[in-house]
């Protein structure tokens, strides 16, 4: 799969301003998504957050903190809270995942639902 002249962006000019922001990632299963990161002088690791569009068959959608947010409330009270996808009940409960753990973020049921 290759993504050309589609913006999948709507976050980097609001970074400029030290807004925050939320990136969805995707990946076939037969490409091996994990933290980037590099050991580092102190003997810690170096997290590496640049990412090309593509990279490694890795995609991404980042959007304004401002944005994921209205559009988050907007389906929590337009929808049955047990229903909605359970990343949308994580963020709403500030609950947050692990990169050691192995299960997926979205699942595909969660997905076909947000679309």
């Amino acid at each position: 799969m290759e993504i050309q002249n589609l913006n999948l962006d709507y976050y980097s000019e609001f970074e400029l301003i030290y807004e925050e922001g939320i990136r969805f990632y995707t990946n076939s299963k037969n490409v091996i998504f994990k933290l980037n990161s590099e050991p580092n002088d102190s003997g810690g690791f170096t997290t590496i957050s640049t990412l090309i569009q593509g990279e490694n068959q890795i995609y991404f959608f980042s959007l304004w903190n401002g944005y994921f947010t209205t559009i988050v409330r907007q389906l929590i009270s337009d929808n049955d809270y047990p229903s909605l996808p359970q990343f949308i009940k994580n963020w709403n409960e500030g609950k947050g995942w692990d990169w050691d753990e192995l299960v997926e973020s979205i699942t595909d049921r969660e997905l076909n639902w947000l679309i």
